[in-house]
């Protein structure tokens, strides 16, 4: 059995206790639009743990970890090197720790973000030129009634262009733009595409 796909099991009882849902290896707890996520992954034969986060209203194609870390680099407790053949008393002790590092760090950082405007202000305040150009303008539709989120907007236009990315890139970017800038005029057409932006991450998630 795929060990990554046994821990999972293993750990579902503790992160259902929590409000997380399983898909397979990955675990999932939708609050306020936002997904806060776990997975459990084998990439080089070496178990890992990635805790992150999804905007449900940021338009999405597959499953990704952008917006999160090792769940060892943000606990800040080193998870045991855990390989296909570690016997039970290895896994038991991984498991433990994966605990203790959901219960006193992940969980509370969690729900320290639980919002779209707490994850806002985080990431503005924590990471600003990595949410300039990568996470805005989408995040900030929910404050775009305010002049700093049209700011942003008109800001964001300007300066992507600059930027080193591919041109389907920074096409995707300004279509992506070109909506936020219809929402400004038609609330309808603000709610109407942040329903089914959601939708569809759910989708992705599922």
């Amino acid at each position: 059995m795929d060990l990554s796909l046994e821990i999972a099991r293993k750990v579902a009882p503790f992160l259902r206790t929590n409000g997380f849902a399983r898909s397979g290896k990955h675990f999932c707890k939708i609050s306020n639009d936002l997904a806060f996520c776990i997975s459990l992954e084998m990439p080089s034969g070496i178990m890992y743990a990635t805790a992150y986060v999804v905007p449900l209203y940021v338009p999405c194609e597959c499953r990704y970890y952008t917006y999160g870390n090792r769940l060892s680099q943000i606990a800040g407790i080193n998870l045991p090197i855990l390989s296909k053949t570690d016997d039970e008393a290895k896994i038991d002790e991984w498991y433990k720790l994966f605990c203790v590092s959901m219960e006193q760090r992940i969980i509370p950082f969690f729900e320290g973000i639980n919002s779209p405007l707490k994850m806002v202000n985080y990431l503005h305040k924590t990471q600003p030129s990595f949410t300039s150009y990568i996470f805005c303008p989408s995040v900030d539709i929910y404050r775009l009634e305010d002049d700093k989120g049209r700011n942003i907007v008109k800001l964001y236009c300007k300066d992507l262009k600059k930027m080193p990315f591919a041109d389907s890139v920074i096409q995707a970017r300004m279509e992506e733009v070109g909506i936020i800038e219809c929402m400004l005029k038609c609330e309808e057409k603000a709610k109407e595409y942040l329903m089914n932006t959601v939708s569809n991450t759910l989708k992705v998630l599922k």
